[in-house]
């Protein structure tokens, strides 16, 4: 097929386009990943650029994968150019250049959510006597904000942070454990950059392409500048409407300032939306026209159908979530739309408080939901922690953040056996795994926890003898793979359910690999450098609550949001740029709908839900002040529900 083909003429024109610096403003549903596509089919067709020769830059693991399929299912299994995330692309980076970087404990090991949770903010919490965990928490996220936001760069950082002891001890314990926390890889390849500029000059491709820029920050921004300044062509996407990751510091004005930071560039626009009635996307636009900076655009549907947009008002949040089953009742059974097609967006759902009442009544209806808020990892369970501890064992048996997990889930070794393990870490200047060595030799020198320590640790050996038996470094097939987790579920003990969600997880990433042949390796860096809140997995007859933020990419029939209070939207986050946020994350969930839009509010909750979002503890709620004069006018919500066919 050529590249061309079945494209809109201002999607073949950004497509083609021959300027070393492009950016495609591409609206919600314009055919943005489809023009991505087809650039690299263009590169590759007309330009005869080798595939080896271009690097593609997605925001999450999911939009890397799509991005594949779809190349693939154009050129083939021979032409896949590389197609990673960012923080993907930056661990790549950074293990090709390890020695310029003498920064990072190595070999170089990403830190997983739980580890973050259980390891090192336990610990650091312990060290440096903080009350809560959620307060040495917010200090790793300030760390990693300033990293983000290049303030790290500043003279007198450290000493102008809120707790300049904890940048030390966070050091030492990363020295310790051998970690590299995910939010650091894109400052920690800015720097080697910065600090070596010739390595660009080998860097292996001559054309990037990043996917959703409106989401970088300014230390993505200035790697991304570095590769362009080096002679590297430059094609990029996104909207700035759609910039919703401030907590990661991303912001909208790297998209709107792309033409002013890069000479001699070129802007492309998408404007015919495949996927929103007319009328969905002016009450969208609505929203988003009130900030004032924003890129100005203009979006046509190509629809020729009128959507059904309500703004419903209703008394408490029983009556609400009763209204919300009715929806999804007439839609269902009278509109002819699958439950899997119809999406439930919140913006706040502390402690689940608003997602439980609406799927118990969704329930009661008879109407199967799935909530996406409750979901967690098989890995966040003491068994298939030890499970995928062991598999980073095996490849590497040194890995000292994975034995001291399996160490820590060890019964009879508890927070007071993992210090006295520490100190003698700091009082010898030895890793985790080196300690263990020298208490399984001598285990006097810890008089109270030494024999069951040396006993945990021989153990683990024992059981990595076994495994390594089956697992070759080079490669593994499926088959084989399948094998070595089976027999590591068996020994742990693990229930059959729970080996099955464990080979599913696997088998998702066995499905995305390019190769026959696997590592496993390669498929736990994967893991470890993904934003996995950002994936979402449907399941087919069962409505979907989730959140604004998890609902982005994403595309229903049928679009309801709820709590559309000022309580919530924008709720406490009313400093400016907040605020904007708050408007862009609304205009995103708006613009998930194809044909019917509902949006609810009440006028008081009680219980729970009057103390999630501002004024907390109040009963009394107002519509947001992003409504108020919206396109469509507010009616009473029990009514019109009411009024629905049975």
């Amino acid at each position: 097929m050529p590249w061309y083909n079945n494209l809109l003429d201002n999607q073949r024109e950004a497509a083609s386009c021959d300027c070393d610096r492009v950016v495609l403003l591409a609206g919600p549903g314009t055919g943005k990943t489809l023009t991505l596509t087809r650039r690299v089919c263009y590169l590759l067709e007309v330009q005869n650029v080798d595939p080896r020769n271009i690097c593609v830059i997605t925001f999450s693991r999911a939009a890397a994968a799509e991005l594949r399929t779809r190349i693939t299912k154009e050129l083939g299994e021979t032409s896949i150019p590389k197609t990673s995330t960012l923080h993907s692309f930056a661990l790549s980076q950074l293990l090709r250049l390890t020695k310029y970087n003498n920064n990072l404990p190595m070999p170089i090991r990403i830190a997983d959510d739980w580890e973050e949770r259980y390891i090192v903010l336990e610990d650091l919490k312990r060290q440096l006597s903080i009350p809560k965990v959620s307060d040495v928490n917010d200090l790793l996220n300030q760390m990693s904000s300033d990293w983000q936001s290049l303030t790290a760069d500043e003279q007198e950082w450290e000493n102008r942070f809120p707790n300049p002891r904890f940048i030390g001890a966070w050091r030492e314990h990363r020295q310790v454990y051998a970690y590299t926390l995910r939010s650091e890889l894109v400052y920690q390849l800015k720097h080697t950059i910065q600090q070596n500029p010739q390595i660009i000059d080998n860097i292996g491709f001559g054309y990037l392409l990043v996917d959703e820029y409106q989401d970088l920050n300014r230390c993505d921004l200035a790697v991304i500048k570095f590769l362009s300044e080096a002679g590297i062509r430059l094609f990029v996407s996104g909207d700035d409407d759609q910039s919703i990751y401030g907590f990661r510091k991303a912001h909208p004005m790297g998209i709107r300032r792309f033409t002013v930071d890069y000479q001699q560039s070129e802007s492309k626009n998408l404007n015919i939306c495949k996927r929103c009635d007319q009328n969905i996307l002016d009450f969208s636009l609505f929203v988003a026209r009130q900030d004032p900076l924003r890129l100005d655009k203009v979006i046509v549907s190509d629809s020729t159908r009128t959507a059904d947009i309500r703004v419903l008002r209703f008394d408490n949040q029983i009556s609400e979530a009763e209204g919300i089953s009715r929806l999804c009742s007439y839609l269902i059974n009278h509109e002819g739309i699958q439950a899997h097609d119809i999406l439930i967006l919140l913006r706040s759902n502390k402690n689940n408080c608003f997602s439980n009442i609406i799927a118990n009544s969704l329930l009661d209806h008879g109407i199967s939901v799935k909530t996406q808020e409750t979901e967690s990892s098989v890995f966040d369970d003491t068994g298939g922690r030890r499970l995928l501890s062991y598999l980073r064992l095996i490849v590497n048996p040194t890995d000292e953040l994975s034995m001291r997990s399996i160490i820590q889930t060890t019964q009879g070794i508890g927070a007071g056996a993992i210090d006295a393990i520490y100190r003698i870490c700091q009082e010898r200047n030895v890793r985790f795994c080196q300690s263990l060595v020298l208490i399984a030799q001598q285990p006097s020198i810890l008089t109270r926890w030494g024999n069951r320590i040396k006993l945990a640790f021989e153990s683990i050996h024992v059981n990595l003898a076994r495994y390594n038996q089956l697992y070759d470094p080079s490669c593994i097939t499926t088959a084989e793979l399948q094998n070595l987790i089976s027999i590591i579920c068996i020994d742990l003990d693990l229930q059959e359910t729970e080996q099955v969600q464990i080979l599913n997880w696997f088998q998702n990433y066995i499905d995305a690999s390019d190769d026959d042949l696997l590592r496993i390796d390669d498929i736990l860096r994967e893991k470890d450098t993904s934003l996995e809140n950002a994936e979402v997995v449907f399941e087919k007859g069962k409505v979907h609550i989730m959140s604004m933020h998890k609902a982005k990419g994403l595309t229903a029939e049928a679009v309801i949001i709820p709590a559309c209070e000022d309580e919530h939207i924008p709720g406490r986050n009313t400093e400016i740029e907040s605020m904007k946020e708050e408007m862009r994350l609304l205009y995103v969930s708006l613009t998930r709908a194809k044909h019917y839009l509902y949006l609810t509010y009440c006028n008081r909750r009680t219980d729970s839900q009057c103390y999630a979002g501002s004024n907390l503890g109040r009963t009394q709620r107002t519509l947001s002040r992003f409504l108020a004069d919206a396109p469509v006018s507010p009616t009473d919500g029990t009514q019109f529900t009411r009024s629905l066919p049975n």
